[in-house]
């Protein structure tokens, strides 16, 4: 009888250390896969960056691109409306000047 309880004993001594190895295996493994999706998910994540940093540059060039026009476009306008006033306006001074040439007032 003090044998067959002393065999149980022991088999369920093996048995909790084939259970206790399968958990710590079963452990190993979470953490080795939870290292690996951590590392995938880092690299991901450094390529999604990597690409927004792209196109946001991409989108502030175009934009810069654009108000540089805008700002061009604007200053030739005025200034072909400048060239015009002062055009109009010199009309007088360049009758006057001929004028004087023509007379000898010079």
């Amino acid at each position: 009888m003090t044998e067959e309880i002393i065999r149980e004993i022991k088999a369920a001594e093996e048995k909790a250390a084939s259970l206790k190895a399968e958990a710590n295996a079963r452990a190993e493994k979470a953490v080795s896969d939870a290292q690996a999706a951590a590392v995938q998910k880092e690299l991901s994540s450094a390529e999604v960056s990597k690409a927004y940093r792209s196109t946001q540059l991409k989108n502030a060039e175009a934009a810069a691109e654009k108000a540089y026009e805008e700002a061009v476009s604007s200053a030739r306008k005025e200034g072909k409306a400048y060239a015009k006033k002062v055009l109009e306006n010199a009309d007088a001074f360049v009758s006057e000047i001929v004028g004087r040439i023509t007379s000898g007032d010079c």
